[in-house]
């Protein structure tokens, strides 16, 4: 036999599926990627996707509460044209949604200590531009330059085999106009 608490929790499982059907249903008639609703329904299924996956690792209250938090502002962030002042108010809100899920975890005081130490960090980290959306659309590209991001970014120069067709045409592995991002430091297209 079920009981009441089980049944109406299925209830409301039953009906946060509903809502984001209905929301999938409506992104697809209004345009898909291009339409109105493309940042909303990108941070709905991030907090679902997050949220699941923080409440299994990280079990209730702080999984959950932490990983819906950290959905929506991603999804958000990610749907925004914006410059290094926005981002930086997205870690003190990434800051503040650390602070909520540590409140409620272990109290007042552990929530605004974790808080407070969450939007530090990611400010220092933000500031050196390692953002999390740094190669998206708004962000200017290029990164800090360390060895490592410069190792796998721009391995060292081998020779590339080059074959010529019948035609006499040279072919290879690059098409030709393509608009692959450049290394800086060794000038070849990265991809």
């Amino acid at each position: 036999m079920i009981g009441r608490y089980l049944l109406a929790w299925l209830g409301v499982l039953g009906v946060a599926f509903d809502l984001m059907g209905g929301l999938y249903l409506a992104y697809d008639l209004l345009g898909g990627p291009r339409g109105p609703l493309r940042t909303i329904m990108r941070a709905a299924t991030y907090a679902v996707v997050f949220g699941a996956f923080y409440a299994a690792g990280l079990f209730a209250p702080f999984g959950p509460i932490a990983g819906a938090g950290l959905g929506i502002l991603l999804g958000i962030e990610f749907g925004l044209r914006r410059g290094e002042a926005v981002s930086l108010l997205f870690a003190v809100a990434r800051g503040a949604v650390f602070g909520v899920a540590g409140w409620a975890l272990n109290g007042a005081r552990f929530g605004l200590l974790l808080g407070v130490c969450t939007a530090v960090g990611l400010l220092i980290a933000y500031r050196l531009r390692f953002s999390v959306a740094r190669g998206r659309v708004g962000v200017r590209a290029g990164g800090p330059p360390t060895a490592l991001l410069e190792a796998w970014c721009c391995p060292p120069l081998r020779p590339r085999p080059r074959r010529r067709s019948p035609a006499g045409v040279r072919t290879g592995w690059r098409i030709p106009g393509s608009r692959w991002p450049r290394c800086r430091r060794s000038g070849r297209r990265v991809l």
